[in-house]
C-alpha cells in the first residue's frame, strides 16, 4: 500500500510566459521553487503555466477545487503559499508539526504587521483587529494553512460573501447598523472583487471564529524594509517589520520585486537554514522516490493540475 504524506503544500503558477519552462528555472518561481527542493517539499501547482485571471479566480475558485480534491484523496492539512515572493526555511515535518500546536478548527495565517496590507480606511480596520483580536496582525493571504475542511469552509464563506453581492441581494443589518461588508462595497463598488486577501482579512474584521494570526511569527513570518540574517533570527521582537524570527516560511512581498537581488539573498539564506542537516529536514512517506514531474491522479476534466515533483 502506497503512503500519502500527511500536509499538502498549494501554490499557484499561473504565469503563461512561463508554460514550458520548470519552476526552479522560471525567473519568478525560481527562488520558492528551489527552496521547496532544498528541504524535499512536494509542491502541488494550481494551474502552472495558465493565463492569469485575477487573484480571486485562482486563490478561491480554482483553490477550492484542489481542496475538495485533497480532501477526497484522504490528505489532512494544507499549506497554501504565493510562489513569487516566499521560501521555505524548513521541511514538511517541521512545518506540519509547527501548524499542529495551533487551534485544529482555526486557519492560521502570516500577520502582515503594516496597514497597507488594508485596501480600506486602514486606521479605522487595524482598530477593529486589537479589538477582536488582541493584537495589530493584519492578515496576510500570502501563507496560511490548517486541517483541510477548515481551510475549504473559510473558502467556501468567501464565495458566499462576493455571491451575495453580485446578485444584488438584499442588504442585511446587524445589531440595527448596515452589515459591515456592506458598508465597504456600497463605498469601494467593484474594486475589490478580484482580491482575494480582502475577503479574507474582511471574515478576519468581522471577528471570524476560523481565523488565526501568526503575530510571533513562529511559523510565517512576512518582513520588509530590509534583508534578514539567519544567524540574527533568535530573540528578533516578532512585530518589527524586518523581523523573521524562527518561522519556517518567510514572504515578503515588497523586497521580491526586485528579483535579481531576491534570487541571490534566498539562496544564502536557504542554504544556512538548510546546513548541516539538510536530509534530515522534511522527510515523511511519499516522498521517498523522485521524478522530474507528475501529475497525482485528479481527473483532469475536474481539475487541471499540473503539478511538478520538486524533489
Amino acid at each position: 500500500m502506497t503512503l500519502r504524506p500527511p500536509i499538502a503544500f498549494l501554490t499557484v503558477g499561473a504565469w503563461e510566459h512561463g508554460r514550458d519552462v520548470p519552476p526552479e528555472s522560471f525567473p519568478l518561481t525560481a527562488a520558492f521553487a528551489r527552496s521547496a527542493k532544498r528541504f524535499g517539499i512536494d509542491l502541488h501547482w494550481i494551474d502552472y503555466g495558465s493565463p492569469w485571471r485575477g487573484f480571486f479566480f485562482h486563490k478561491i475558485v480554482r483553490m477550492r477545487e484542489h481542496l475538495v480534491a485533497l480532501r477526497d484523496r484522504g490528505y489532512g492539512t494544507v499549506v497554501y503559499v504565493d510562489a513569487r515572493d516566499v521560501l521555505f526555511l524548513d521541511g514538511a515535518e517541521a512545518i506540519h508539526e509547527e501548524l499542529g500546536k495551533f487551534d485544529r478548527k482555526q486557519v492560521l495565517f502570516a500577520a502582515c504587521m503594516t496597514k497597507e496590507a488594508w485596501p480600506y480606511r486602514p486606521s479605522w480596520f487595524t482598530e477593529r483587529i486589537k479589538e477582536r483580536f488582541g493584537s495589530d496582525g493584519i492578515l496576510n493571504a500570502g501563507c496560511f494553512g490548517g486541517e483541510v475542511g477548515a481551510v475549504l469552509e473559510l473558502v467556501d464563506e468567501c464565495l458566499a460573501i462576493r455571491s451575495r453581492f453580485q446578485a444584488g441581494c438584499p442588504r442585511q443589518v446587524e445589531n440595527g447598523e448596515t452589515s459591515l461588508e456592506e458598508t465597504i462595497f456600497e463605498e469601494t463598488g467593484t474594486s475589490l472583487m478580484n482580491d482575494d486577501q480582502f475577503f479574507f482579512q474582511l471574515l478576519q474584521a468581522k471577528g471570524s471564529a476560523r481565523i488565526a494570526v501568526d503575530t510571533e511569527k513562529k511559523l510565517f513570518a512576512v518582513f520588509g524594509k530590509g534583508w534578514p540574517e539567519w544567524h540574527q533570527r533568535e530573540g528578533q521582537d516578532p512585530k518589527q517589520q524586518w523581523t523573521i524570527c524562527n518561522a519556517r516560511i518567510i514572504h515578503s512581498p515588497w523586497l521580491s520585486r526586485d528579483v535579481a537581488y531576491w534570487n541571490k539573498w534566498s539562496e544564502r539564506i536557504v542554504n544556512e537554514a538548510a546546513s548541516p542537516a539538510t536530509e534530515d529536514r522534511g522527510s515523511y512517506p511519499g516522498n521517498e522516490t523522485p521524478s522530474a514531474s507528475r501529475t497525482h491522479g485528479v481527473d483532469e476534466n475536474v481539475i487541471r493540475d499540473v503539478t511538478w515533483r520538486i524533489v
